[in-house]
C-alpha cells in the first residue's frame, strides 16, 4: 500500500462579507495553506455532480484510492490539492491553516424599542465552515458551491418564543413575593414584545431575555 505524499501549498480566497452571507462583494480575502495529501479522491453524483455525503468514500493514496473501483451511479474525481486547496480544505479541515488573522466581529443593533443589542461571531471563517458541503458540485472538470445561510427563521424564532411563554405560564403563582414576580413579568413581557422589537433584523440574530431561573 502506498503512502501519501504530503504538500503544502499556500492560497487565497474570497470570504462571504459576513456570518451567514451569500455575498462577496466586500472582497474578503483571506490568507490559508492546506497541508497534507497531495491528492484525494472524490465520489460526485454521476447526475448532479454533487459530492458524497457520507455514502460513498473520500479516498487517498495510501488507501489505493486511484484504483478502487467506482460504484454504480458515481463518477470517481481525483482532486489535486495543490491545484484545489480550497476544496482539499473542505474534505481535510486539518490540514487547512489560516494566516489571516480572525478577529471577533461585534454588530450592535438598534431595536425598535430603542434598545440596544450586540450579535458577535468570530470572522472570517475557514472553507469548512463557510461552505454548504450538500451544494459542492464537480462539472466541466470545476468545483462550484454555495456558502452556508442561516437556518433559523422567524417562524422558529416565534416558535421559541411561544414555548418560552408557555413553559413560564405557572412560574408566577398568585402568592409569590413581589420582587421576584417583577422579574418573571418583565421576562414574560420582553418575550411577548421580542417579535415586535426585532422586526427587520435576521432571524439568527435575535436574543433572547434571559429567564430569571437562570440569572438567579
Amino acid at each position: 500500500m502506498p503512502n501519501n505524499n504530503i504538500i503544502t501549498t499556500a492560497f487565497t480566497f474570497t470570504a462571504p462579507d459576513e456570518q451567514f452571507s451569500t455575498s462577496t462583494s466586500n472582497n474578503v480575502t483571506v490568507n490559508a495553506e492546506y497541508t497534507g495529501p497531495d491528492k484525494w479522491y472524490v465520489f460526485v453524483d454521476e447526475t448532479t455532480g454533487i459530492m458524497s455525503q457520507g455514502m460513498w468514500p473520500t479516498l487517498t493514496d495510501e488507501n489505493d484510492g486511484a484504483d478502487v473501483g467506482t460504484p454504480a451511479g458515481a463518477l470517481k474525481v481525483m482532486i489535486n490539492s495543490a491545484d484545489d486547496p480550497f476544496i482539499a480544505s473542505i474534505i481535510d479541515p486539518s490540514g487547512y491553516s489560516q494566516s489571516t488573522a480572525r478577529s471577533t466581529v461585534t454588530e450592535t443593533i438598534t431595536l425598535a424599542d430603542d434598545s440596544t443589542a450586540d450579535y458577535s461571531y468570530d470572522w472570517p471563517q475557514s472553507p469548512d465552515e463557510v461552505v454548504d458541503r450538500t451544494t459542492i458540485r464537480y462539472a466541466d472538470g470545476a468545483w462550484t458551491h454555495s456558502f452556508i445561510e442561516a437556518e433559523v427563521t422567524w417562524e422558529h424564532v416565534r416558535s421559541a418564543r411561544d414555548t418560552a411563554l408557555e413553559s413560564s405560564d405557572y412560574k408566577v403563582p398568585a402568592d409569590m413575593p413581589d420582587d421576584l414576580k417583577a422579574t418573571w413579568v418583565a421576562y414574560r413581557a420582553a418575550l411577548r414584545a421580542l417579535p415586535a422589537n426585532w422586526i427587520g433584523q435576521d432571524a439568527h440574530k435575535v436574543i433572547f431575555p434571559e429567564s430569571p431561573e437562570d440569572s438567579a
